[in-house]
């Protein structure tokens, strides 16, 4: 099947496979019925080495289609690096979400009741000897930070002060090399796993997306063991076409929030 796209550029595969995901995902989420209300959710995308979409995890499949359900609403997914998705959701060109609250996006934004809680990690080179515990640990450090992404109003206030910033892509691959070949110390990472389960993802990760680039006999990256801050996630809606859709999706979380099943769904 690859064969038929040797003569695409890269631009137009990518977008080709961005719109597949994104169809396939939509399907997914919309077996339970077929609403006559649409609602399109912008969501951040991540791609691989080979710059292939990568699915989102099935944590968020299973809350978007209980969301679905339960609102009787049918949900368009669209997937934009983070940036751009943040541009599209301040223009009403959809929900956002993954989003955590700020004093400027609150300008902009009305923001749904808390979803889960993601940690904030330091991820680095095994091989160094950088170990954090606290912010000031950062300081002269160069830290890689995804464009337009926001990891606590605190953290955000030291960022070109206590430590120098790497603009990076959401590409973890590209992060991933870019510490190796040191031309940053570590680099931050949102994740609802705890440090060890995180730190086996992100090796496996590497291994598999970059053959022989390094040897499979001992990890390279470490994350470190304290949080750099935690944050909660939302939706969020622009702030002047919310038209009840926030109080909708709301008592839908409510309800969703006192099952077993959605409190176990992001602890691990």
């Amino acid at each position: 099947m690859m064969s038929i796209f040797r003569n695409i550029p890269a631009l137009r595969r990518l977008l080709y496979w961005s719109l597949v995901c994104s169809l396939a995902l939509t399907s997914q989420i919309s077996r339970a019925g077929s609403p006559a209300e649409f609602l399109t959710l912008l969501v951040s995308e991540e791609t691989d080495a080979y710059g292939k979409v990568i699915p989102l995890s099935e944590q968020n499949i299973q809350l978007f289609r209980s969301l679905s359900k339960e609102m009787q609403v049918q949900l368009i997914v669209q997937r934009y690096p983070w940036k751009r998705a943040l541009e599209k959701a301040y223009q009403g060109e959809g929900m956002i979400f993954g989003i955590s609250p700020t004093a400027e996006r609150r300008s902009k934004l009305d923001f749904s009741q808390v979803v889960y809680t993601e940690r904030v990690y330091l991820i680095t080179r095994c091989q160094s000897n950088f170990r954090y515990e606290k912010l000031p640990d950062l300081e002269n450090k160069r830290i890689g930070v995804v464009r337009g992404t926001s990891y606590g109003e605190a953290v955000d206030q030291q960022m070109g002060k206590l430590f120098q910033v790497e603009q990076d892509t959401s590409r973890l691959s590209g992060r991933m090399t870019k510490l190796l070949q040191g031309r940053m110390d570590g680099f931050f990472h949102y994740s609802y796993l705890n440090p060890s389960p995180l730190e086996l993802t992100i090796n496996q990760q590497y291994f598999s997306e970059i053959q022989g680039q390094a040897s499979q006999s001992g990890k390279l990256f470490c994350v470190q063991p304290k949080a750099i801050s935690s944050v909660d996630i939302h939706f969020a809606i622009r702030n002047d076409i919310n038209q009840g859709r926030l109080h909708k999706l709301d008592a839908a979380l409510i309800k969703l929030k006192q099952s077993e099943a959605f409190q176990k769904m992001f602890s691990q």
